[in-house]
């Protein structure tokens, strides 16, 4: 099974440390960001959001620490485009995916397979 998941009903069966990159619907911005509960996480953002919001990717890794490790390098990698002090970035979901699939690789973080 990959560590990607588009089935909706699958990620509100996950539990985990994910890192995830939400984007809006008219894609100028996207979300970095960690969440136990992606379903979760996403239904509190969409919240008094006017915009569309999906999960444009997510990985499952094994830890906490290497979750918020991964968000932290992606959102450095991001740094031009970050809104002030935000999660936030001014970018397309293909920009922020690298990003993140980036640090995954120079941290050399391992991901979890679901249900493991």
């Amino acid at each position: 099974m990959s560590n990607y998941f588009s089935d909706q009903n699958q990620l509100g069966k996950l539990w985990g440390w994910n890192v995830y990159v939400i984007s809006e619907g008219g894609g100028e911005y996207v979300k970095i960001g960690t969440a136990r509960s992606l379903l979760y996480r996403l239904d509190g953002l969409r919240n008094g959001n006017p915009r569309v919001l999906h999960i444009a990717k997510s990985w499952l890794l094994e830890s906490r620490p290497a979750a918020f490790a991964v968000e932290k390098a992606a959102l450095a990698a991001c740094s031009g485009a970050r809104l002030v002090g935000r999660d936030w970035v001014k970018c397309d979901a293909a920009a922020a995916i690298a990003a993140v699939e980036g640090a995954i690789v120079r941290l050399g973080v391992k991901l979890k397979e679901p249900g493991a």
